[in-house]
């Protein structure tokens, strides 16, 4: 199971600044090279361990649904304002969300989902602050863990709607996709 967040990884994830990203948790960006250079997009995770710099994850708004790009190649530009009232949690998008978490809330998930494709096999309702987790089930290991936004996670598997009232201190798992989702009292959740 991933470890928990330290502060600074906190912080960020609430959107504050934090001195070692130049980049905010659900900002919104233009990509300036690479590949998916002029694509516009969102700040959903961030890899602090990569250098000389940083690397983020960022949505793009079209297109490709991600891309890794280091925070040299990317600049802030202005929420347009079709979007903003999602990020304040508008009514209307409440009413079709499933989770206790808004959409754009951090969650845990592994390199293993984000880069090698594997499915969510495990999913954690944490007691303590309700972040949830959603993992492969093949790796403990803190620096296999990454930080999404909880509609990644869905995106990423439409299914985890079936375990969207998961109460917290709750885990679930199955053993492949498809197969039937066990929920039981997790005491380390």
């Amino acid at each position: 199971m991933p470890q928990p967040l330290p502060a600074e990884g906190k912080a960020w994830l609430r959107g504050e600044r934090v001195d070692a990203f130049k980049l905010l948790f659900n900002q919104h960006v233009r990509i300036l090279s690479g590949p998916e250079a002029g694509a516009i997009g969102w700040i959903v995770a961030v890899d602090p361990r990569t250098q000389p710099e940083p690397i983020y994850t960022v949505e793009i708004t079209d297109g490709d649904p991600n891309a890794q790009v280091p925070e040299s190649a990317i600049e802030p530009v202005a929420l347009p304002p079709d979007r903003s009232s999602q990020l304040s949690g508008s009514p209307a998008m409440a009413a079709d969300w499933p989770f206790d978490q808004g959409p754009n809330v951090a969650a845990i998930t592994t390199r293993q989902v984000l880069n090698d494709g594997l499915p969510i096999l495990r999913v954690t309702h944490y007691s303590d602050d309700h972040d949830w987790a959603f993992v492969c089930g093949t790796t403990d290991a803190t620096e296999d863990g990454r930080v999404i936004a909880m509609d990644e996670a869905l995106h990423l598997d439409p299914t985890l709607r079936s375990i969207a009232d998961l109460p917290p201190g709750w885990t679930a798992w199955r053993e492949q996709v498809g197969a039937p989702w066990r929920r039981y009292r997790d005491e380390r959740a």
